[in-house]
């Protein structure tokens, strides 16, 4: 909640925290559970929110792939790796062979 509350409202979302009986939705598929049963997501991820468990480890897989290989051609990442431009609406990282055709495309 992003908004001053009442003293008796803030009384009664702290007693359902407490309780364990406050429900949320997740932020990606929309579930709604128990605010003990969803997940934080990680701080690499640029996320708000919370998560699913199922949510949390697909977000997982999806973010070592994109870590792990090049966004384009799918090779495996080495030791250098490019960021893409924001301009250039790509996700996860480059090779040098790709940043460079990107580099050339959008000139």
């Amino acid at each position: 909640m992003q908004y001053p509350l009442c003293a008796d409202c803030y009384m009664n979302t702290m007693s359902q925290y407490y309780h364990g009986t406050f429900k949320q939705k997740c932020v990606k598929c929309g579930t709604e559970k128990k605010i003990t049963d969803l997940w934080e997501p990680r701080w690499q991820w640029d996320m708000e929110g919370l998560l699913c468990k199922s949510c949390f480890d697909s977000k997982e897989v999806d973010f070592n792939a994109k870590k792990e290989s090049c966004s384009i051609c799918g090779a495996k990442m080495n030791f250098f790796r490019y960021n893409p431009k924001s301009e250039w609406k790509i996700e996860g990282q480059l090779c040098r062979k790709c940043w460079d055709l990107q580099k050339e495309m959008h000139r």
